[in-house]
């Protein structure tokens, strides 16, 4: 026998198996875990298709996304520097994280070093942020004292860093926002390539994307160079201090700052190579500071800490630095040689020489007057003739620290 529905009644039917296969499809799914793989130890699964190391974790190859076969390995905040710990708190590792131990009353604060006291007084409070709603030389020259400027210039370099990666702004390529008195450049940088070259204001930073991105967090791999037209005048020599003197400082080059996508960022593998323009042309007796500016709660200075001088000519400096922050380049104004004094010690100590070695072949070759005193004159003749070689080889091999 055969049954004959009514097209309202197949129609029910219809919907009724599909509902039915509709439910099997989704508990098949989960039951499959959305084709999750199985991840390693503090590892989750991210997007239903990779693993990703947990927040306070990293892979080895400082890859975001990692292999079912990779690890990952605690970072130790402490460290790396990435603690947010008061100076006179003890840091402490954890596994996936830490915490900051002290003791409200200082004289007992050593005692924090062997006892775990998590408490929020050992942390770093978040400092007021500056507004960044107008040009950055106007904002910092309206601000007083010296110590006041450093502090607003440290919170400027870290709201700017934040103001480029915004979703309206961090668009590959080259920019220029005259309101604030900054060109940029932002480039794609994937994890397999080598070298990113990115140019701002006629200065340069060649990266290695590898070595940038190891031991970060984050989903977007880009970077930027930012280069501040206006404060090479204000962030002066004046706040550099290396503890070896007095000497003239001058800032010679634009402030830049180099920045990468994610919010943290460990170490860098490889060194981070930047060219800068200098501001006025270098002579022959200049000495170049590699810099960047070293930010804390008090304000700021510029410090020559992990950046190194690469090589100099009249017109640009290279520098090489061990991670990204807002570098310059500083030069030692040195006092320029006197041509005639030069001139006057080099004849003076060259005839001194040839009259000293004449008096010591006298002692030494005329034996009627040999005697002690003579002996005594041609040390003195020797000891001589060898301290005026010695000034007049090294006067030209010194050079202020």
């Amino acid at each position: 026998m055969t049954w004959i529905y009514p097209p309202f009644c197949s129609g029910i039917l219809a919907l009724q198996g599909l509902s039915v296969l509709l439910a099997l499809s989704g508990s098949d799914a989960k039951n499959s875990g959305a084709f999750c793989p199985i991840c390693p130890e503090n590892a989750n699964c991210s997007n239903s298709t990779h693993c990703a190391c947990k927040d306070g974790f990293q892979s080895p190859s400082g890859r975001r996304y990692i292999k079912p076969h990779e690890k990952c390995e605690d970072i130790d905040e402490c460290r790396v520097g990435l603690a947010k710990c008061k100076k006179e708190a003890y840091c402490r590792n954890e596994i996936g994280s830490y915490y900051c131990s002290c003791f409200s009353n200082h004289i007992f604060n050593w005692l924090a070093r062997f006892i775990k006291l998590d408490n929020k007084a050992c942390y770093e409070a978040a400092s007021e942020e500056t507004p960044v709603s107008g040009n950055i030389q106007e904002i910092l020259r309206n601000n007083g004292s010296k110590e006041h400027i450093a502090k607003m210039a440290t919170q400027i370099f870290q709201k700017m860093e934040v103001i480029i990666w915004t979703e309206d702004l961090a668009s590959p390529g080259k920019h220029d926002n005259s309101t604030l008195g900054i060109v940029y450049e932002i480039k794609r940088c994937n994890e397999t390539s080598e070298k990113t070259v990115l140019e701002a204001g006629n200065n340069t930073m060649d990266i290695d994307c590898t070595g940038a991105f190891k031991g970060t967090i984050g989903d977007r791999s880009a970077v930027a160079l930012i280069t501040y037209q206006s404060l090479w005048d204000i962030l002066n020599g004046s706040f550099f201090n290396d503890g070896r003197g007095t000497q003239e400082m001058k800032l010679n080059s634009r402030v830049v700052s180099g920045t990468i996508s994610t919010k943290k960022k460990v170490y860098l593998s490889e060194p981070v190579f930047l060219t800068f323009q200098h501001i006025q042309p270098g002579g022959a007796r200049r000495k170049y500071f590699c810099v960047y500016w070293k930010g804390s709660e008090e304000g700021g200075t510029w410090s020559t800490e992990g950046c190194y001088h690469a090589g100099s000519n009249d017109s640009h400096t290279k520098c090489k630095c061990f991670h990204l922050s807002s570098f310059a380049v500083l030069m030692a104004l040195v006092p320029e040689v006197d041509p005639v004094l030069t001139m006057i010690t080099h004849v003076g100590l060259s005839l001194s020489l040839l009259c000293l070695l004449l008096a010591a072949l006298t002692f030494l070759l005329c034996r009627p007057i040999q005697n002690t005193s003579t002996s005594l004159h041609l040390q003195l003749s020797i000891c001589l003739f060898l301290a005026h070689l010695l000034f007049l080889t090294g006067i030209d091999q010194t050079e202020p620290k």
